[in-house]
């Protein structure tokens, strides 16, 4: 249970801050989660070669046409897998760049590609547009998931016309049967509301591509976002498709076999490889009923991969084991018998036929439809020899993710540095090795990064797995750690019903083994649930449960958190000079113990109680306090530096520059003394 206690952070915001002969200070500040983080998913769109693929000129200024309507704020490319509902969205994305170089476009910016993936959060998609649109991103734990989609519509309410695509948004964000967004990914539903129902004057436009047609958390008719059906390639467009590929054959027999593939994109291109590579006549291929009777992208796949080298077959099998671009590297790490030189001349016939996809940097994936079908035929004819063959395969590619390069537990900031610990993890996973992956979880903090980080979603879903599967018997102490970081989650995320449910799991399975310190821990994080909900005695009674037994058990470090937390709930109840003794003794274990994180985050909140009173000296401890919280965080690359910052800089906006600059040139080099000081004075 090591490291699973409840660190509350800070933030908020100055209002009406006056310092000077007449001091009037109020403040809101509150005790809440990290600061979220984000990563960027800017990408670029897939190749779009003129001499492979079809470009559905028409169609393309027809859409771009539509998008450019008024009060339409978003489209969305809806169709089954394989369709071509990211090349279309590619094709519209290159003709709206190359109308902006030729200033013959109704877009005033260039486009952007943001690409969804497994780990996409609605912070994600939020940062990276305000980081392209030049902006400052807003404190998301102060806002409600209806409350940040509104800000990002705002923004785009009033941003420059350009056409921002999102790729895949439907594949990893929704429910492929309902459309209904995922339950673990908050604000995305809210979002989907505010953009059908407040269409704006301003020239943005949202491209989406996804299977299903995507609904928010309510029913609604269709306004500013408006669904367009993907259909296959027309009978014309696919006979040009043909042709442009060299296929030799009557035009009967190329309109014969568009309509036999329904135009679907992927199983043209795979006819296509059959013809070209394996100088199949397309006749002959017409008269195989077999390839035209159910899933004919799958029936097309099989004669493909029984003509395939068996270089080419085990470097898709290779490729289907990673579940994002990787470099031939990672097929290596699966297959060791490959070497480069037979690598190069399989993976350009692979290209060729469209069955391996060339990402920048020099990475590969496989459509999701191909990466199916290469991990169910490892072993032909055997499911499960199949099944252990992949898992050896996920073995693999696990010790590949464990030996790429990313920065040690004290430089990690953000959660793209620990990218390849959790695919490490989730290939160990997926090679049913869950001893392995929870020792490697632990052994990198891996859930307490993603919790500082803001990344709850990821840490909820790699919690899940470990208590839902049913390979491996996880231990009471195991059990509880899991079930702690599941309700942790689900607190970050909001949910505090289903956060008090699992914490009180862990709370009787703590007991149950006699495990008093984890006891200690889990009675805190419920303190921290209880308060937050406004259950001020409530959260008193756990965290004064939680001190006597941290200080039973001698855990200075969880000591130290619980009596922060109690300050911060004195402080909520108004009675600070009790809220300041126990931030007072929080700080000195902190200190004692080198604990810098909470260490700044217990200075956050002594700043806190100090700045809503109501005089000039007290003002002065604040922001002593909040110099000295900068500090630490910028040694220890916390994300809650840019917190601390943002309340600095609003004192700053609040008193003008010339009177902040008079307070940090005295208070700065003397913080400490002034902070002790303070702390000496205490409050009447």
């Amino acid at each position: 249970m090591d490291g699973a206690r409840y660190e509350p952070h800070f933030d908020g915001s100055i209002q009406g801050v006056v310092i000077g002969p007449n001091p009037n200070v109020t403040n809101i500040f509150q005790s809440v989660p990290p600061a979220a983080s984000w990563r960027s998913i800017l990408g670029t769109p897939p190749l779009t070669d003129p001499s492979s693929i079809q470009q559905r000129t028409t169609l393309v200024e027809a859409i771009i046409t539509q998008l450019t309507q008024p009060r339409l704020n978003a489209l969305v490319f809806t169709g089954i897998g394989g369709v071509g509902k990211s090349t279309l969205a590619a094709l519209i994305y290159r003709t709206v760049e190359a109308q902006y170089q030729q200033a013959t476009v109704p877009f005033a910016v260039p486009p952007l590609w943001l690409s969804i993936d497994v780990l996409t959060t609605f912070a994600d998609i939020m940062g990276t547009i305000y980081q392209a649109l030049g902006k400052s991103l807003p404190d998301l734990n102060t806002l409600s998931p209806a409350h940040q989609a509104q800000a990002l519509c705002n923004l785009l309410s009033t941003a420059p016309s350009q056409l921002i695509v999102l790729d895949q948004f439907g594949d990893y964000l929704l429910d492929w049967k309902t459309g209904e967004v995922l339950p673990d990914r908050p604000s995305i539903g809210e979002w989907l509301d505010a953009l059908n129902s407040q269409p704006w004057d301003s020239g943005c436009r949202l491209l989406f591509t996804s299977r299903p047609k995507p609904k928010g958390t309510r029913a609604y008719a269709s306004l500013g976002l408006q669904e367009y059906p993907t259909g296959g390639l027309t009978i014309a467009e696919g006979m040009d498709l043909f042709y442009k590929r060299g296929v030799q054959a009557q035009e009967a027999d190329l309109r014969k076999a568009v309509i036999y593939c329904n135009g679907h994109a992927l199983s043209l291109t795979l006819l296509v490889a059959l013809v070209q590579e394996y100088a199949m006549p397309l006749a002959c291929l017409l008269t195989d009923t077999a390839l035209w009777v159910g899933d004919i992208a799958t029936n097309l796949l099989n004669a493909i991969f029984r003509h395939l080298s068996d270089v080419q077959r085990d470097l898709l099998r290779a490729f289907s084991i990673y579940r994002t671009a990787v470099p031939i590297e990672a097929a290596q790490a699966v297959f060791s018998a490959l070497s480069q030189r037979s690598i190069l001349p399989a993976l350009r016939t692979l290209l060729t036929q469209h069955l391996v996809q060339a990402i920048p940097e020099r990475s590969y994936q496989l459509h999701a439809i191909v990466a199916s079908y290469a991990k169910e035929h490892f072993v032909e004819g055997d499911e499960l020899e199949n099944q252990h063959a992949v898992e050896q395969a996920h073995s693999k590619a696990a010790q590949y993710c464990i030996q790429q390069e990313y920065p040690s537990r004290e430089q990690r900031k953000r959660v793209s540095d620990v990218f390849w610990i959790v695919e490490a993890v989730w290939q160990l996973m997926q090679a049913a090795q869950w001893q392995e992956a929870y020792t490697l979880m632990v052994q990198e903090e891996l859930l307490a990064g993603l919790d500082l980080w803001g990344s709850a979603i990821l840490s909820l879903e790699m919690s899940r797995a470990f208590l839902s599967q049913k390979v491996w018997q996880l231990a009471p102490e195991q059990r509880a750690f899991v079930s702690i970081w599941i309700g942790r989650s689900y607190d970050r995320l909001g949910k505090k019903p289903e956060a008090l449910h699992y914490y009180e799991q862990a709370v009787t399975i703590c007991r149950e083994v006699g495990h008093r310190s984890g006891e200690g821990a889990v009675l805190n994080d419920l303190g921290g649930v209880y308060s937050d909900l406004g259950k001020k005695p409530e959260a008193l009674h756990y965290l004064e449960q939680a001190l006597a037994i941290q200080r039973e058990v001698g855990d200075r470090s969880g000591e130290g958190t619980t009596l922060n937390n109690l300050g911060m709930v004195y402080d909520a109840l108004g009675q600070k000079p009790e809220a300041l003794h126990y931030l007072e003794q929080a700080l000195a274990i902190q200190r004692e113990v080198g604990d810098r994180s909470m260490e700044g985050v217990t200075l956050g909140n002594i700043g806190a109680v100090f700045l809503s009173q109501e005089c000039y000296e007290a003002a002065l401890a604040a922001l002593a306090a909040l110099f000295l919280a900068r500090h630490i965080f910028e040694e220890v690359l916390s994300p809650d530096q840019e917190v601390v910052q943002g309340w600095i800089d609003g004192l700053c906006q609040a008193v003008g520059d010339e009177a902040f600059a008079a307070l940090h040139a005295r208070v700065e080099p003397q913080a400490e003394q002034i902070l002790q000081q303070a702390l000496r004075q205490g409050i009447d």
